[in-house]
């Protein structure tokens, strides 16, 4: 194969041609160091191909490398907080307080509820209160009843006035006498009582 001739002289065609021939190299080399990039530069890579003129071979692996070493940084600090949170949870949780009461942790055993009582809203709370004597409200026989219509009387305001006192008085005197032995004797406890607490309030209002 013989050998092309020489060029002895240069025209303004010829260094033309030649400047386009190293520029298409040149972006032929970019292109294929472009494709090679991981998918994780793919925004770089578009933002190298969006610049006019094109940047040289050099100038962009300068660019990626830049990009690079940034996100180094930036995984090595985002690592470096993740083990100091996890440092802190485990301190935390080494820390923790644990009841010696119930086992459960967050609280000691002078503040456990099975210790000091659970409080009122809670199911075991109500359990607890029942079993200390605070039934739950049922409904009034024997003096419950008298009870209930005294404080109902007292509640209206309604008096008495001195003849209905002496009445009272004048029936009560005949229900000792005429009380039969079968009378059951809580009967008569609660018609005192509540005859007694009439009267006793109407004359505390009469002096008012």
């Amino acid at each position: 194969m013989n050998e092309l001739p020489k060029i002895t002289a240069t025209t303004d065609e010829i260094t033309s041609f030649l400047q386009v021939l190293t520029k298409q190299k040149e972006e032929q080399k970019l292109f294929q160091f472009l494709n090679g990039l991981d998918e994780k530069y793919s925004s770089q890579r578009s933002q190298l191909l969006l610049m006019t003129p094109l940047p040289s071979v050099e100038a962009a692996c300068s660019l990626i490398q830049q990009e690079e070493s940034q996100r180094e940084v930036l995984e090595i600090n985002k690592l470096e907080v993740e083990t100091t949170a996890l440092y802190s949870r485990n301190e935390r949780f080494k820390d923790a307080k644990t009841c010696a009461e119930c086992g459960n942790k967050g609280h000691t055993s002078d503040k456990c509820w099975t210790v000091i009582g659970y409080p009122s809203w809670h199911s075991k709370g109500k359990k607890q209160a029942y079993k200390k004597g605070d039934r739950p409200p049922q409904n009034l026989k024997g003096k419950g009843k008298f009870a209930a219509m005294t404080e109902k009387i007292d509640n209206t305001g309604v008096g008495l006035t001195q003849q209905q006192i002496e009445q009272i008085q004048q029936l009560m005197k005949l229900l000792r006498q005429h009380l039969s032995q079968s009378t059951a004797p809580s009967i008569w406890d609660d018609i005192a009582q509540i005859s007694s607490s009439l009267v006793t309030r109407s004359k505390l209002r009469a002096t008012i």
